[in-house]
């Protein structure tokens, strides 16, 4: 991978308690770094601080540098994607949102020429 990335994950405290588990990536020029932590791990382990600004407690935060981005390696990694993969992923989540499944048509789709 090339290019510098720092990534910071901004969520509310109250919102960790209730994930089972958190995902995060990292984006470099040429591929998407995907990790996935169980909340229960979302503290200590990755120096998660409950607060981002002065007397802004409950919004927290946590930094991956290049002093620790191995650890995030090591421990949470859960996938590499090129750019190709995501926009083949994004791709078939809207085509699932929009109702069109693979070897199926869109019921809507053939109902726009009947309406026109």
């Amino acid at each position: 991978m090339t290019g510098n990335s720092i990534s910071l994950l901004q969520h509310s405290a109250g919102q960790a308690r209730r994930l089972d588990v958190l995902y995060y990536g990292l984006f470099f020029e040429d591929a998407v770094v995907v990790f996935r932590i169980p909340a229960a791990m979302v503290g200590e382990r990755i120096h998660y601080s409950n607060a981002q600004h002065k007397g802004n407690t409950g919004e927290g935060q946590f930094h991956i540098t290049h002093h620790n981005l191995q650890m995030h390696l090591d421990n949470f990694h859960e996938c590499t994607l090129s750019y190709a993969q995501v926009h083949a992923i994004l791709h078939d989540v809207a085509r699932k949102a929009r109702g069109v499944t693979t070897g199926l048509p869109n019921l809507t789709a053939l109902q726009e020429p009947l309406a026109a």
